[in-house]
């Protein structure tokens, strides 16, 4: 129906980098990692828990190359375990481990609360809890 679509303007397109921006701040102060990075740590968590490199390039909007070495540098800080599939060697697959949980449950809650203190401030806690 007409109205619940938005029509994407200047103006709301500057309104979403700004909460981009704000997003990719909260997660580097309460995490220190990239959005990207959080990203692709969060479609870890998303898919159980383990996942293939290659799935989070087709979805995403980021090259590949680029993904790649974020999830290096996940593996590198030990937010993730990169190691190639048993059933085929080419494929990397990246597990989540118990620090990048407790960096997902920090980067996750401080968004919530910083949603809450700012787009959310004028609702109800039921009705941010639907957003």
């Amino acid at each position: 129906m007409i109205e619940d679509e938005v029509l994407f303007t200047p103006h709301l397109a500057t309104i979403v980098v700004d909460l981009q921006r704000t997003m990719s701040q909260v997660v580097r102060e309460s995490c220190g990692l990239s959005f990207l990075a959080f990203c692709l740590l969060a479609s870890v968590r998303s898919h159980d828990g383990s996942m293939a490199l290659a799935e989070f390039s087709r979805k995403a909007l980021a090259r590949e190359n680029t993904v790649v070495v974020a999830a290096g540098k996940l593996a590198d800080a030990g937010f993730v375990l990169k190691r190639r599939s048993d059933h085929d060697g080419r494929i990397v697959v990246l597990t989540e481990t118990e620090r990048g949980s407790a960096a997902l449950r920090a980067g996750f809650a401080n968004m919530f609360d910083r949603l809450r203190g700012t787009v959310w401030s004028g609702h109800d806690d039921a009705e941010s809890q639907r957003s």
